[in-house]
């Protein structure tokens, strides 16, 4: 398993370690740079929800597709945020 998936329960992973909920404090919302929401549906072989049957939703997220999958938003990747160097220029 990997190492951001493996938090001990009742705790709350933070960039200085693993601490209680009490400790928590004030947070600010934010995105994750890195994020799969597909993962499990993928691994259990389980269909993808949203996802038709247009060649767009399967083919590379581009600028000539990216008006499709924002009006529509069924593409495979759309949810998955797992490119670091991707990320990092964003």
């Amino acid at each position: 398993m990997p190492a951001y998936l493996d938090v001990p329960t009742g705790m709350v992973r933070t960039v200085l370690g693993d601490i209680p909920p009490g400790e928590l404090g004030i947070t600010l919302a934010h995105e994750h740079l890195l994020l799969t929401r597909y993962r499990w549906r993928r691994e259990a072989g389980l269909p993808l929800p949203g996802v038709g049957d247009d060649p767009r939703s399967r083919a590379p997220i581009s600028l000539e597709t990216s008006a499709w999958v924002r009006r529509y938003g069924k593409h495979i990747d759309e949810p998955n945020l797992t490119d670091e160097a991707v990320a990092i220029r964003e």
